[in-house]
Order: C-alpha cells, then sequence, then structure tokens
C-alpha cells in the first residue's frame, strides 16, 4: 500500500464501524460498555479552532498527540486521556514559529496533565512562545452527543 499525500490522509468511515471500534475501546479501556459518570471517551474541537490550524500557512493536515489533561467533570477533577493539534506541511512536519523546536523537545520525566481546570489566559500566560497547538476539548461527559 503506497502513502497517501499528505492533504488526503485519512478515511471515511460507517457509523457501524466507529461504533465497532469505539466498543472494543470501550470495554479494553474501562472494563465494561457504558461508561460512568466519569469516564471520558471523546473530545471535542469547534470549526473554528480546526480552521486556525488548517488555515496556516503551507498546512496539508492536523497531528494529533496524545496527552493527559485534567478536566472538572460533574463536580470532581478527573485526569483522562485528550488530544492536541498542532498542524503539518507537506513534509509532515509540524508548523509553529520556532523550527529548531518541537513537542519531543519538551516532553519531560514525570509531567503533570494539562489543567483545564486552570483558566486560559493563565495558562497561555505561563506558555512562552505563544499560541501554536490546538488545546481544550470538550470532554463527554459533559459536552456529548445530544
Amino acid at each position: 500500500m503506497s502513502t497517501p499525500k499528505h492533504d488526503e490522509i485519512g478515511a471515511m468511515i460507517s457509523l457501524a464501524e466507529a461504533g465497532k471500534g469505539h466498543s472494543h475501546w470501550l470495554k479494553e479501556k474501562h472494563g465494561h460498555l457504558e461508561p460512568g459518570d466519569h469516564d471520558v471517551v471523546a473530545v471535542s474541537f469547534g470549526k473554528k479552532r480546526l480552521m486556525e490550524l488548517l488555515d496556516k500557512p503551507g498546512a496539508m493536515g492536523i497531528r494529533f498527540y496524545f496527552v493527559k489533561s485534567t478536566n472538572e467533570i460533574n463536580g470532581k477533577k478527573i485526569t483522562h486521556d485528550d488530544i492536541v493539534g498542532i498542524a503539518f506541511d507537506e513534509h509532515g512536519k509540524d508548523i509553529h514559529a520556532d523550527k529548531t523546536d518541537s513537542i519531543k523537545k519538551h516532553r519531560t520525566e514525570n509531567s503533570s496533565p494539562l489543567d483545564h481546570t486552570v483558566p486560559m489566559a493563565a495558562r497561555l500566560a505561563a506558555s512562552p512562545g505563544g499560541a501554536e497547538v490546538l488545546d481544550t476539548s470538550l470532554p463527554c461527559p459533559k459536552f456529548c452527543n445530544g
């Protein structure tokens, strides 16, 4: 199988296929098919924020990195799996201001999760280099289908 062009990565699948994969993930991750009140099962980003990444000069797509985040869900602080997104170029390289920098360079041992209970303005003020990576998804439960 040949590698698709960078702007053609991904495939559309049926709702049934997605549901089957999600059921498998739920059972493996949580041990059951019905999530509990504090089981994060999805995250959402809005079109405006996704387009901010795709509208960066040279952007061919968005790469999502897995992270740990903390959100307040049903009155309780929960640490869960999450994703952050960064645009990539025609060579598959992440697009950001400092070409010598990377997410890999900023990985640290024993790092704490992203704390979404802290206001965004405070998190940005503490982050040198400004906002180049999509974050602050809304988790489900909290923001779910229906």
